[in-house]
Parts: structure tokens; C-alpha cells; sequence
């Protein structure tokens, strides 16, 4: 189901003009994400079906965006 309406959803406040620093960790066993060093997602994927909304179905694999707000990305480092 969509993100607003399953376990994965959550609201967040950020401040306009601020920089924030996001880490990602995709494993096959779980997705985890950490906002300027403070764990945000701690998910666990094993045995789930993942999917992603049709507007940004384009986007994959691997793809970013905002939703009901403007953003900008910098200093975007990819391991593998």
C-alpha cells in the first residue's frame, strides 16, 4: 500500500534554507536512514514487497524526490 497509509509512514519538520546531511543503507535484509546523524528508518524488508508510487516510477531503481515541497541535492556520494 502507499507509505501514507502503511508502516512506513512518518511526518518530519524541516527548516527552509538548512542543509541537511542523509545517509541511506539499502541491504537486502533492511533499509535504514539516518537525518544529520540521528537514525530516522530502521525497516525491515525480509519477506516484504516493495513498490513505489506511479509518479516516480521512472525514477527507478534508484531515483529522490519531495513531496508537497521544493528541495535541492548536493555532495551525492554512492556506495556499492
Amino acid at each position: 500500500s502507499d507509505a501514507s497509509d502503511n508502516e512506513t509512514h512518518t511526518l518530519r519538520k524541516f527548516d527552509h534554507g538548512i542543509w541537511y546531511t542523509i545517509h541511506l543503507k539499502v541491504s537486502s535484509e533492511k533499509i535504514e536512514a539516518w537525518i544529520d546523524g540521528e537514525q530516522a528508518i530502521d525497516f525491515p524488508i525480509s519477506g516484504k514487497q516493495l513498490s513505489v508510487r506511479s509518479e516516480v516510477s521512472l525514477s527507478k531503481p534508484f531515483g529522490i524526490c519531495s513531496w508537497r515541497t521544493t528541495s535541492a541535492l548536493r555532495n551525492i556520494h554512492l556506495k556499492e
